[in-house]
């Protein structure tokens, strides 16, 4: 019984060993993924009665980046109603590294450079400023992680 434990113990020390080689050489720089809908009962233009989401997300969204790193957030967004919110905040500042607004449906990246070494987090969420409509109805499929320029 002890010995099943210590190779499972190992194995996966091995996995998170390859998998941080495979993140800091730039070979694997995805962090974390999520696919979800969201829709909301609005009460006007920017108030919210109530919410509801459905779909998976998987990965941190605090993580320690480094000065000059390139944190990015690659997104396919289907939207009826509202926008998507996309930032990046250092935990020990009050300023956002990255805020970008998506208020169409399509793909692309949101990219920023970390201009120093900290504890950040990454958010992809629906949002009722500047989007269509009143309130959110929308599809969000999404990666984010770091790489070196």
């Amino acid at each position: 019984m002890r010995g099943g434990r210590l190779i499972a113990a190992s194995a996966v020390g091995l996995v998170i060993v390859l998998w941080l080689v495979a993140y800091l050489s730039g070979l694997a720089p995805w962090l974390g993924i999520m696919d979800k809908t969201y829709r909301n009962i609005s009460a006007g233009a920017v108030t919210i009665a109530g919410q509801s989401s459905s779909g998976s997300a998987f990965g941190p969204t605090s993580f320690a980046f480094l000065a000059g790193q390139e944190v990015f957030v690659d997104y396919d967004i289907t939207l009826r109603r509202g926008a998507v919110l996309i930032n990046v905040l250092e935990y020990a500042g009050i300023e956002h590294t990255l805020w970008q607004t998506v208020t169409r449906s399509g793909s692309g990246r949101a990219s920023v450079r970390i201009p120093r070494t900290g504890l950040y987090h990454i958010t992809v969420e629906p949002t009722v400023v500047g989007g269509v409509g009143q309130g959110y109805d929308l599809d969000i499929s999404a990666s984010w992680g770091a790489r070196w320029p």
